[in-house]
């Protein structure tokens, strides 16, 4: 069980009258639980000291009731796969707005921004040791931070490979253990492996040795692979990991007999396709209307600005890999049947669509959601992969990702009936562990953050 810190509310004027009581309800027109059960309408959800008490369709007398009758609640939506220490434009990109004396500050406001979309949980496979210094700050925002640390690399002998803040070097199986456990103690609470062309590929008893040593010390291991790397994808099954990250597992050569041993081992796959999505939509959209209403009002002007500029840059490469014989937008329905081909064949997906990277900044979570949609999933499906999904994935199913009695108050109430528009981006109010987190109604200053310039 994780432990709890009681978290301040982002903007002193969202306090309401359902913020500061004990016990209150929620009255939605419609309401997804999050399990893949078929919706229910016209409903009560009731929470008293920050746990959900019960749903039910009789009116709860005495308490505060908030009255949202042609609207919907879901559970809080888990971001599976987000970078809290990046903003949304791209490596190189990210340093128009981002370097060392306001990344703090953007990893505050990335919360923020991440709570008033709806995202009550981050599960964040990758940061760095200024990050998790900060983590008692970051939750304080009210949004509920798992962080894998530093991601564990092999050794490379070539003193040009990839390297970054954000690597720790392991070379043999004791060594593989031994950067576990340093892990766990620099405040990981999973363990993130690439397992990439940019390095090379460690052994298949080197693998087992970081996922024995992590599963001894009750740490889950998720592993990020290129494409194509079937041979990477292959050892990370082989070794008993517990999640797959991106889409590779999803495109092997071999895929149905690979999806049936995903599925055979209770893996989960975080595919992340909505950052695929957001970095050639500007093949056939508009710059100037990326991101998206309302998104674009809630974050800062110059992170709108910088974003549309390199959306600019990825429409020309985009238009430069079509040039390769390589078009994005034909490859988009193979990808949605791949998709559907795994969900079809029971593998249980997450939503986590790498955000922090490429047009995918916090709060924009919703464009992951819409791909499921758009490959044929059925809605009350695509609730659960954005919500108890995910907390299983992250080991918190126990207490959040389900509107289930006894469970953290962690809900959100979407604007009009989901299941017959299917838009996740309307959000009218955010509940985070039974405080009031973001009130649509509420006046919302977009963060202020420092200069990028010295």
């Amino acid at each position: 069980m994780r432990r709890h810190c009681r978290f301040l509310l982002v903007l002193p004027t969202l306090l309401s009258l359902i913020a500061a009581a004990q016990e209150f309800a929620i009255h939605a027109g419609t309401l997804l639980d999050g399990t893949g059960a078929s919706a229910r309408h016209d409903l009560y959800l009731t929470v008293k000291n920050h746990h959900i008490t019960g749903i039910s369709s009789s009116r709860p007398p005495h308490i505060a009731i908030e009255e949202f009758p042609a609207d919907t609640i879901v559970p809080g939506f888990v971001d599976a796969h987000g970078h809290i220490a990046a903003i949304g434009l791209g490596e190189e990109a990210d340093e128009r707005l981002l370097n060392e004396r306001n990344q703090e500050a953007w990893a505050l406001c990335n919360a923020r921004d991440a709570l008033a979309s709806g995202v009550t949980t981050l599960r964040d496979p990758g940061t760095y040791l200024w990050t998790l210094a900060m983590r008692s700050r970051i939750e304080a925002t009210g949004l509920r931070w798992i962080p894998a640390g530093r991601q564990l690399v092999k050794k490379s002998t070539d003193p040009k490979a990839y390297m970054d803040a954000m690597f720790a070097e392991f070379d043999g199986i004791q060594d593989a253990r031994a950067q576990v456990r340093a892990r766990k103690t620099e405040g990981s609470e999973f363990i993130k492996l690439r397992l990439t062309k940019q390095r090379p590929l460690p052994s298949l008893d080197e693998t087992r040795a970081v996922v024995e040593e992590a599963h001894r010390l009750g740490m889950k291991v998720a592993v990020h692979t290129d494409v194509p790397f079937d041979e990477a994808v292959h050892m990370a099954i082989a070794a008993g990991v517990d999640s797959l990250e991106h889409n590779a597992a999803l495109r092997v050569a071999d895929a149905d007999k690979t999806l049936a041993e995903i599925v055979q081992r209770g893996i989960f796959v975080v595919p992340g396709f909505g950052n695929w999505i957001a970095r050639f939509e500007p093949l056939w959209v508009d710059s100037k209307q990326i991101p998206e209403e309302p998104l674009r009002s809630k974050l800062p002007p110059a992170l709108v600005e910088a974003m549309q500029a390199h959306a600019v840059e990825l429409r020309q490469q985009g238009l430069d890999m079509k040039k390769e014989d390589y078009d994005p937008a034909k490859r988009k329905p193979a990808a949605l049947q791949e998709t559907l081909r795994a969900f079809n064949a029971g593998v249980t997906l997450a939503t986590g669509p790498d955000t922090g990277v490429d047009l995918i900044p916090h709060g924009r979570l919703y464009k992951d959601m819409d791909w499921y949609v758009d490959a044929g999933i059925p809605i009350e499906a695509v609730v659960q992969i954005a919500t108890l999904n995910g907390a299983r994935a992250a080991g918190i199913d126990k207490e959040t990702g389900s509107l289930t009695a006894s469970k953290i108050a962690d809900f959100v109430v979407l604007r009009g009936d989901l299941t017959k528009d299917h838009d996740f981006r309307h959000v009218l109010l955010v509940v985070r562990g039974g405080y009031v987190a973001f009130r649509a109604t509420d006046k919302w200053t977009p963060c202020a953050l420092p200069p990028a310039s010295l």
